[in-house]
């Protein structure tokens, strides 16, 4: 079974791996509320992408937080948008 990776642009994070935290990695999956999950999609800037399987590591959240109960969107560590 191959690694899961961070979904954000130019980051190279896997689970398990200490972050910027001084914390092991963990990979968020993509929240199942709709509004939640565009944000979280609109902020890791991806164009023409399947977001199908997607996570976001926690370096991309305040504090390696990424619990979607507490509502967050990555903000942290992000690349330029893509979006026009």
């Amino acid at each position: 079974m191959g690694e899961n990776y961070c979904a954000v642009k130019d980051c190279h994070n896997v689970s398990g791996r200490i972050g910027r935290f001084g914390k092991p990695v963990k990979l968020h999956e993509l929240p199942k509320k709709q509004h939640l999950r565009t944000a979280w999609l609109r902020a890791i800037s991806r164009k023409h992408f399947n977001p199908k399987r997607t996570q976001v590591c926690s370096d991309h959240f305040p504090e390696g937080n990424g619990r979607t109960w507490n509502n967050q969107v990555p903000t942290l560590f992000l690349p330029h948008s893509e979006i026009s």
